[in-house]
């Protein structure tokens, strides 16, 4: 049984060079999108965690102005 990488070397081996070259193209776009994405969901949850504490903070500081009989 051959892997996909090794079944797709031996395609690209029978394929003409502007198809390979397509294909490369399109590889290296998969690979950009993929590592953005990635940082994208890094990103997102670093920034989530250190957002609530601040939001609850703000909260607390805006009810501390808040006078007691409202």
């Amino acid at each position: 049984m051959t892997s996909a990488k090794e079944q797709l070397i031996q395609e690209l081996d029978q394929t003409p060079d502007f198809i390979v070259q397509e294909v490369l193209d399109f590889l290296l776009f998969i690979k950009v999108r993929f590592k953005h994405n990635i940082k994208e969901e890094q990103t997102d949850s670093s920034q989530q965690a250190p957002s609530l504490p601040s939001f609850l903070q703000f909260v607390e500081e805006i009810s501390a102005q808040i006078p007691k009989e409202e």
